[in-house]
Order: structure tokens, then sequence, then C-alpha cells
């Protein structure tokens, strides 16, 4: 396992560390709130375990990158930042759990129970390198990152039309913000201002992702 000690922080300033926790304790608020009218909509105890799955995860993400941004320098926020990094893939299959047991399970069981098998295994196994190596494992972890949101966005397609072109396209909206956010986090080790734009970013589409779980996949 890689030390805590060699796990890099990027310095931000106060101003910009403080709007990172901000734009993503909006997430946490969110996903409290958020996650009642889909449990309201929720028709059995299968969808139900669904939207809990995901908006767990949903809260998890935003809450651990609120208290990395929010910590001052130091062990712990060293700690916080492997944990805000583990919490990546734990969204993306979070997010395709309802998608695959709810919408796709009523077309194809099977193809649901292979589609969350692959997603949960690539979400594991990105938890797991970022938690134990971090930035030694940075290229494979990254390919199974692409791996696990391609499969995710291709389970859709046999229930395209169950959940309408545009919730489809809603789905694929989330996912270009996440992908533009990306982009502009990696630029923001040099240009901080950018970082808080990519955070913003990751919550527009996970609300626009959360948007088509509600309207249609329920």
């Amino acid at each position: 396992m890689k030390p805590i000690s060699d796990v890099k922080i990027i310095e931000y300033s106060e101003k910009i560390d403080r709007w990172n926790t901000i734009s993503h304790l909006s997430g946490v608020v969110f996903a409290v709130i958020g996650i009642f009218p889909l449990i309201n909509k929720a028709q059995n105890t299968r969808e139900i375990i669904s939207v809990t799955i995901y908006m767990i995860s949903f809260f998890a993400v935003y809450l651990i990158s609120s208290i990395y941004h929010a910590l001052p320098l130091g062990e712990k926020k060293r700690v916080a930042r492997r944990l805000d990094h583990s919490t990546i893939p734990l969204l993306i299959a979070g997010t395709a759990t309802p998608c695959a047991m709810i919408t796709l399970y009523n077309v194809s069981m099977h193809h649901a129970v292979l589609v969350m098998t692959l997603g949960w295994a690539c979400a594991i196994f990105g938890i797991i390198s970022k938690l134990f190596f971090f930035e030694k494992l940075k290229k494979i972890t990254m390919a199974v990152y692409i791996v696990c949101g391609t499969i995710m966005l291709f389970s859709v397609i046999p229930i395209i039309d169950k959940i309408d072109k545009e919730g489809f396209l809603g789905l694929v909206y989330g996912c270009i913000f996440y992908v533009v956010g990306a982009v502009l986090c990696g630029l923001g080790a040099k240009k901080p201002v950018l970082h808080v734009i990519f955070h913003f970013l990751v919550l527009i589409g996970s609300i626009v992702q959360y948007s088509v779980i509600l309207k249609f996949v329920l």
C-alpha cells in the first residue's frame, strides 16, 4: 500500500477551496433531498433498493469531496484525497444501478445482472486501486473507468425505446459534462479556478442524470 505521506496534495488558495467545498456541499444537500422523490416513485422493493444504492453513491462522492477541500493541509487531507478519488468509480456504478436493475431488468433480467456484475467489478477494482495504490496504477485505473463507463452507456441501447430519446440524450449530456469537467480537472493544478469549474460541471452532470432516472427510468 502506498504510504499516505506519498499522496500529493494540490495546494489551492483559501478562496478556491472554499468554492470547491461549497459547490460539492450543494451536491450533498441535493442528494439528501433528491432521494425522496425517487423512493416515492419507486414501485417495488427492487426499485427502492436500486435508487437507494444510487443516492448513497451520489451522497458519498459529494460529501467526501467537500470534506477533502474543507480540511487544512496535513495528513487528514491526504487521507481524504485518497478517499475522494476512490469514490469516482462508486458513482459510475451507482448511477448505472437503477438503469440496469429497473428498466433493463424489465427487458432482460440476465442482461441486467451481467451489466451490474461487470459494472460493479470495475468499480471495486477502481476503489481498491485508489485506496491501496493511488497514482501507481493510474493508467490502468483510467482504462477501467473507460471500460466501466462504456459498459454502462451501451447497456442503455436495448432500452432506448423504454426511456425515450430525451432520456438517452440526458444520460449522454451528463457524460459530456463529466468528461469536460475531467479535462479541466487535469488542468486545475496549474490554473486552480478550473478546478472550481470542474466541480460545478460534475455537479450539473450528476443532476442531469438524476433527472433522467427520476423522469424516464422509474
